[in-house]
């Protein structure tokens, strides 16, 4: 008995010290992200991660990765690493953060434009995971979006990237970035007569620019485009443009129709990122050149039959009060008044039955209005050549 209790003891006493003397097994559970980087374009960014303890052997990185939902981007170790883990940072940086004066040396290469800028998450397999907004990462090259160690909160400070050697430093990538292409008409409307031939609307954009924009063209006003006038409704601003101006010829089509002043309305539309500016859109004006044409005429004459006599006044009345049809107000207008009323058919009729005077120019014979301007039309007048 005293045998076997010696012997227990001294089994328990080995696989204790045989579990104590175990080695420790790699892990890498205890990185977190610790700062992010970008310029202005996204050529220019880094990613940080730490080991906030003095655990010596958080090495086992191989395979893990790091995801942005923003681009879609996934950046996957190739390498576990080597060396005391103990407080130590992990740098992965672009081959443009590399470059720059002030740089530590990355760790690891970072694709370009893997960080979202208007926002992104940040998932560093399934240890981490950060959410900043459009306005919370600096794209001014100056500074980061890093964690505060004492709140757990993201902030903003000046970068300070750290690698697995313990190189630090600090970069500055240029300034924040250029205002978008912005795209405009120089004026906001004009005036041209139809038969002007071409009227060049003119399109201004903000600076020259660097790549080709395709513009597109809409059309809407009281013209009708192909009929009245043409234009492209496709623009193409060219490269180096400079100065950053293009025409839009405006094609003005004449024609022999009395039709009045008419507009024709030119609106730009803009790609994604280029802004469309004010005004964005251009009135022009086409005056008419064609005069109506001389129509004379005999007052009185309501019924256009070359005489005027009780079937004037007949008529008259007919269009009054039971929805007849004339073609020459003017002709009805038997006072000159500027209107076609009861009071017409009264003076026609004093006039053939009660000796009143004659109805105003032009009477008896063919002629045009003697007090033009009035609101009375007249298309036509058979009785007149």
């Amino acid at each position: 008995m005293k045998n076997r209790f010696h012997q227990s003891l001294l089994l328990v006493l080995f696989l204790s010290t045989s579990l104590g003397a175990a080695p420790s097994v790699p892990g890498s559970h205890l990185w977190d992200l610790n700062e992010v980087y970008s310029n202005f374009d996204g050529t220019i960014q880094f990613i940080e991660i730490y080991q906030p303890t003095s655990a010596c052997c958080e090495n086992n990185l191989g395979a893990k990765w790091i995801e942005s939902a923003s681009t879609g981007s996934l950046f996957t170790f190739p390498a576990g690493i080597v060396g005391n883990t103990g407080f130590k940072h992990i740098l992965i940086g672009t081959a443009g953060f590399a470059a720059l004066p002030g740089a530590p040396a990355p760790d690891f290469v970072l694709p370009d434009n893997f960080l979202g800028l208007s926002g992104d998450t940040i998932t560093f397999y399934f240890y981490d995971e950060w959410v900043y907004s459009a306005t919370q990462l600096p794209l001014d090259g100056v500074n980061s979006l890093q964690v505060n160690l004492g709140t757990g909160l993201l902030e903003t400070g000046l970068n300070s990237p750290t690698n697995f050697s313990d190189a630090t430093g600090s970069v500055d990538a240029g300034g924040p970035p250029p205002p978008p292409i912005s795209i405009s008409f120089s004026i906001a409307s004009d005036t041209a007569s139809e038969s002007a031939g071409t009227y060049n609307a003119t399109v201004v954009i903000s600076e020259i620019p660097t790549a080709d924009i395709p513009v597109a063209i809409s059309f809407s006003g009281t013209a009708t485009s192909g009929v009245d006038y043409s234009a492209s409704a496709a623009l193409l601003i060219p490269a180096g443009l400079d100065p950053p101006t293009i025409d839009v010829p405006i094609t003005l089509l004449d024609d022999g129709d009395v039709e009045g002043d008419e507009t024709a309305i030119l609106s730009l539309l803009v790609p994604t990122g280029v802004v469309l500016g004010t005004p964005s859109s251009f009135t022009l004006t086409i005056g008419d050149d064609d005069a109506p044409p001389v129509i004379e005429f005999v007052r009185g004459d309501t019924n256009a039959d070359s005489a005027v006599d009780i079937t004037d006044p007949i008529f008259l009345l007919t269009y009054l009060f039971s929805q007849g049809s004339a073609s020459c107000l003017l002709a009805l207008d038997s006072n000159d008044d500027n209107g076609v009323d009861l009071a017409d058919a009264i003076s026609l009729l004093t006039f053939l039955f009660n000796n009143g005077p004659a109805p105003p120019a032009p009477y008896p014979t063919c002629g045009q209005d003697a007090t033009p301007g009035g609101t009375l039309e007249c298309a036509g007048f058979a009785a007149c050549p």
